[in-house]
């Protein structure tokens, strides 16, 4: 696959998930356990995370005690965060005003794509506290039973004209970049139905080898 570049120019793209904004709450998968601990470790307090969409990652770090305030763009997106009463501000994070405020960690969830990173490093940079830290962390899924060959095999390369009762799983995997690249990962086994929910929910191809 060719490198997406430049994504956060198509903001017509960027906003679309909020058209499936309970979707994506839904289906889209959470990170791994060990995954949030590491970002959070060994002693994180203040989050900010950029980019929050309907706050799946705010909330797991919610749940480990840290104080999370959201920045997301897109008001639907948003509305699910805040039923779920996380702090949201409504702006790209570009735009977002800081005002003095500052953090223990910069989170980026699936989402640091959308920013502009000539505008957002310098911003990062000016809204840490000392040995406060970036994490860019995100999910990859991967098939595992069946394979795409097997899939495919069996129901062809256009599964949507099939009646499909296979189960599927798939490896989420969540990275933590600065400062040591930092791994957590951890199977999750999706019948159809949710691995559907995820592809209606992303701009990739989730069973793609």
């Amino acid at each position: 696959m060719a490198p997406r570049l430049n994504l956060f120019t198509n903001r017509e793209r960027a906003n679309s998930f909020g058209g499936a904004a309970q979707n994506y709450d839904t289906y889209r998968p959470r990170y791994p356990d060990r995954l949030i601990d590491d970002v959070l470790a060994p002693d994180a307090h203040r989050v900010l995370e950029a980019g929050a969409g309907t706050g799946i990652a705010s909330m797991q770090m919610i749940e480990r005690g840290a104080d999370v305030l959201a920045v997301e763009p897109d008001a639907r997106m948003a509305a699910v965060a805040q039923a779920k009463g996380i702090p949201v501000e409504l702006a790209t994070f570009e735009d977002w005003d800081p005002a003095g405020r500052r953090f223990d960690r910069a989170v980026f969830a699936a989402s640091f794509h959308w920013v502009d990173p000539a505008v957002a490093l310098p911003k990062i940079r000016g809204i840490l506290n000392d040995g406060g830290k970036l994490a860019l962390i995100w999910n990859r899924l991967r098939p595992t039973n069946p394979t795409r060959a097997e899939f495919e095999a069996k129901f062809g390369a256009n599964p949507a004209t099939q009646s499909i009762s296979v189960p599927i799983s798939a490896v989420g995997i969540g990275y933590y970049d600065p400062p040591h690249g930092q791994t957590g990962a951890a199977v999750n086994n999706l019948e159809l139905h949710p691995l559907l929910g995820v592809c209606f929910t992303t701009d990739c191809d989730p069973t793609a080898n």
